[in-house]
């Protein structure tokens, strides 16, 4: 969840990592687990060369509503976002 307001917290224990804005491509995943790796490897080396797009130095990252790790059943449900720009 990213804050409404502007919050300062150079100055607290919390860990934190400022994101610029930028143009990602989004996918919806669900699956068990080592199928994000394998899905990763697919979104660089497939769909990204493919695609008309690349990458930037921004970081990818993913955003679980469910986590494997914590579920009895072993599987996640996540949004994959990876940084794309016009060729």
């Amino acid at each position: 969840m990213i804050p409404k307001d502007e919050i300062d917290l150079s100055n607290t224990n919390l860990p934190y990592f400022y994101m610029p804005e930028a143009l990602y491509a989004t996918f919806t995943l669900k699956g068990k687990y080592g199928d994000m790796l394998r899905f990763v490897q697919w979104a660089y080396h497939d769909w990204l060369p493919n695609s008309g797009y690349e990458t930037t130095t921004n970081p990818s990252y993913s955003v679980f509503k469910k986590n494997h790790f914590l579920e009895e059943d072993g599987k996640f449900e996540a949004k994959y976002y990876l940084p794309i720009k016009f060729e």
